[in-house]
Parts: structure tokens; C-alpha cells; sequence
């Protein structure tokens, strides 16, 4: 057997998904550490940048040593601190910004009209810019009235700045389906 590697802390969820410190030393005799994640949420494409961002500071208050309940208070904290940040319009647009690849052309999808990324694709075709196979598609959903399905709410976020206010983030989907679900994965071995 082989030594992979030496761990301060790790937060294992599953095999192969897990957040670690890793231990290396130095020519010199001192130690440094590195974090190494694997296979979490906050890795992939398909999370809004804020969601990585709560995700990396949720897993650096995991790792940081500090006793459970100083983590947890701080971790519940900043998470009530965002979303007033976010429900008071204080977040910029490109944080809310979710990436999707296209495999295939955006009419080639049979079911186009339930991805956000190929409605965003097909209305940036329509509005005559490029729109091409391995191209990485931006959307953000907002407010819609009447529409419930997020694709239907789906919006370049070029287009949502440029509204002027008209078009709304949708704040509150944000926050179940984004922020919610990676950090109750991150958090759920952690009692409180």
C-alpha cells in the first residue's frame, strides 16, 4: 500500500466526495496545508457562483479547527446575513449566473423546453448572436408572472441588467434550490 496523502481534518460525505486539509512538509521541516475537495457540489459547473462561494466558506469554517458550536453559529450567521443580502437586492446579477454546456445544437434537445440553458440559447439565436455546440450558456432565473417552470424564467444576464429593474432574480428559488441543498450536504454530519 501507498500513502495518498495526510489529512489535519476531512468532512467525508461519500466515497469519493469529500473536503480535506492535506498535510505536506516542506524541505525545510514546516508543515503546509492545502485544501482539497472532491466531487462536492461546489466543484461543478451547474451551481450559481454565489452557491460555490456560501459552499467554500461553509466548508473553510468545517476545516478551520474551531469547536462545533463556534462553527455552527458562524455558519447559521452568515447564512442569515446573505439572505437579507440577497432579498434586499444587494447581490450582483453575474453571482446568480448558473453555466450549462450545449452538446448539440439548442433545437437538436427533445426537451428544449424544460432546460433553462437551451431557452436562453434559442432566444440568444433569435436576437441573431452566435449560438454554437460546446458553447457555455449563462442564465439566471427570475420572477416571471404566470411562468412556473425555470426555464420559463430563464434569462441571460446580460438581459437582466440591461431591464432596467424589469426583470427581477428570483430570489427565493435561489435560496431553495441553489443555496439550500449543497450546504445541507455539506452541514448534514454536523449536529445543530
Amino acid at each position: 500500500l501507498e500513502v495518498d496523502g495526510i489529512f489535519k481534518c476531512m468532512l467525508l460525505l461519500k466515497k469519493k466526495k469529500y473536503a480535506a486539509l492535506t498535510v505536506t512538509e516542506t524541505p525545510e521541516g514546516t508543515l503546509t496545508y492545502a485544501k482539497e475537495l472532491k466531487g462536492l457540489d461546489l466543484v461543478r459547473r451547474d451551481w450559481c457562483v454565489l452557491s460555490k462561494e456560501t459552499g467554500r466558506f461553509v466548508i473553510d469554517q468545517i476545516l478551520s479547527g474551531e469547536n462545533r458550536d463556534a462553527v455552527v453559529a458562524t455558519i447559521h450567521t452568515y447564512l442569515e446575513e446573505l439572505a437579507k443580502r440577497m432579498r434586499a437586492g444587494e447581490v450582483d446579477v453575474r453571482q446568480y449566473a448558473i453555466t450549462k454546456g450545449l452538446n448539440k445544437a439548442p433545437h437538436e434537445y427533445p426537451d428544449a423546453k424544460s432546460q433553462p440553458h437551451l431557452q436562453v440559447a434559442l432566444a440568444m439565436m433569435k436576437a441573431g448572436k452566435p449560438v454554437n455546440v460546446g458553447d457555455h450558456i449563462e442564465y439566471v432565473i427570475c420572477e416571471k408572472e404566470g411562468a412556473k417552470a425555470a426555464a420559463e424564467r430563464a434569462f441571460h444576464p446580460d438581459d437582466v441588467q440591461r431591464s432596467e429593474g424589469e426583470l427581477k432574480v428570483d430570489v427565493e428559488w435561489y435560496l431553495t434550490q441553489q443555496i439550500l441543498p449543497p450546504i445541507s450536504r455539506l452541514c448534514e454530519p454536523i449536529e445543530g
